[in-house]
């Protein structure tokens, strides 16, 4: 966060409270991780992510695989949704929750 790469500050600001992110036409590859606060069984969590404009479906990894890495993006917006699943005390499936976050390639 702050540093700069290629003459340029790739983040500002931490991802979390970035409103978006633009990239150059030249840097349309990028790995982002994710979590999910869940203390009781953290090893359970599923996640399902996926990143409209890019693709409409659903990928779906588990907490040992906790980040998507895109290539090869055309420029355009894209958003990035992830969603996490544990479980509840009781060992019952835990509702999804979801977060996005807007990319878009640019000169």
């Amino acid at each position: 966060m702050g540093k700069e790469y290629g003459g340029k500050v790739l983040l500002p600001e931490s991802v979390s409270s970035a409103k978006e992110l633009t990239f150059r036409y030249n840097q349309n590859v990028f790995t982002v991780e994710f979590a999910a606060l869940e203390f009781i069984n953290p090893h359970k969590i599923r996640y399902a992510y996926r990143l409209q404009g890019f693709s409409d479906e659903w990928l779906y990894t588990d907490s040992r695989n906790r980040k998507a890495t895109f290539t090869n993006l055309n420029p355009g917006q894209y958003t990035l949704l992830v969603r996490a699943a544990g479980t509840t005390g009781n060992g019952a499936p835990s509702p999804w929750r979801s977060a996005s976050a807007s990319c878009r390639p640019g000169g």
